[in-house]
């Protein structure tokens, strides 16, 4: 299985360029964890499983858990609006839920779709609140509850609400509450200015080869995508996710149960996470990409079996070379 993993891999990176982390794990324990291609290509560092990458809207997770955490604690209730926590919310808001921006059945405009988002906003250092100014005056595109439209703007108003709730920063509350208690210590709100050892440079394609990525502020992700950590740090989440260790067992199966939508259909999104079958069996899943990495965690429900994939290069299409590993695990 190993030796098929790798040959899979290689054929799927260029091995004089930027690099990925692979981790395959069965009831917790790394069945097959290694670093492919280079962490940083101007010192020629090798990814290793400990190369630390933005896990951009692999980010989401982490939000819905802490949003989850304070319902557990009886500090919120999913069908609560937001309005009630954001006192300064536009009409339009006022029939939106928690459970709604959870599972991205809101109706909100993604904020990063705005025209001129890349050219004015994506560099600069805004606040939570000043992102929420970005869309609050934006009609919604639907009714909330009436479909599934996947859009970050949903996760800026969870992270201001966790903020708003627990009298601390989204980036405190997860270093509390998941980084720390689970020793996740490799793992990070990905600030630019701070030092985080061994932080993959992140690398965009170009027609000469690869060039450094473009700089996007990580409080412009903020709870949507600012987030970064190593595989061996997410099987650690893993394992928690699987054993209880945060979430009850109840709450982590309404985790993996996408809502019934108002024409009847489920959904494809459950609390912070894609679920559906694949091979004929459940998985919950979560891609992320953003300028210079690409990211992608799937966890089979019915079988302990997790794959995560941490690229530090644009859209690299993490889901098939995650389908390509799964069929050789199966």
């Amino acid at each position: 299985m190993i030796s098929a993993i790798d040959a899979i891999v290689e054929t799927s990176i260029d091995s004089t360029g930027p690099g990925i982390a692979v981790a395959v794990a069965q009831d917790g324990n790394c069945l097959h964890c290694k670093g492919y291609g280079f962490a940083n290509l101007e010192w020629s560092n090798p990814v290793t499983t400990d190369t630390v990458f933005r896990l951009a809207s692999l980010t989401k997770p982490f939000t819905a858990t802490a949003v989850l955490l304070l319902e557990q604690e009886g500090r919120l209730r999913l069908s609560d609006p937001i309005a009630r926590y954001v006192p300064d919310a536009p009409e339009d808001w006022h029939a939106i839920t928690i459970e709604h921006l959870l599972t991205h059945t809101s109706g909100l405009k993604d904020y990063k779709n705005l025209d001129g988002f890349i050219r004015i906003w994506s560099r600069a250092d805004l606040s939570p609140r000043e992102l929420m100014t970005l869309f609050a005056d934006l009609p919604l595109d639907f009714e909330p509850g009436a479909r599934f439209s996947y859009t970050s703007s949903n996760y800026v108003l969870l992270g201001l609400l966790i903020e708003i709730i627990s009298g601390v920063s989204y980036s405190e509350f997860i270093y509390r509450h998941i980084f720390t208690p689970l020793g996740m210590n490799n793992s990070h709100y990905m600030l630019q200015g701070i030092i985080i050892p061994r932080r993959a440079a992140g690398y965009v394609r170009v027609h000469q080869g690869y060039q450094i990525a473009p700089f996007r502020s990580v409080t412009t992700a903020y709870a949507s995508g600012g987030l970064g950590s190593t595989v061996e740090d997410m099987l650690t989440w893993d394992r928690a996710l699987r054993t209880h260790h945060l979430l009850s067992k109840e709450t982590q199966e309404r985790v993996f149960t996408p809502p019934i939508l108002a024409n009847g259909q489920t959904s494809i999104y459950g609390l912070g996470w894609y679920v559906e079958n694949l091979q004929g069996h459940r998985v919950a899943y979560h891609p992320g990409d953003v300028e210079g990495f690409s990211a992608l965690m799937a966890q089979f429900l019915d079988i302990p079996v997790t794959i995560v994939l941490l690229a530090n290069v644009s859209h690299f299409d993490v889901q098939n070379l995650a389908m390509q590993i799964s069929q050789v695990v199966l």
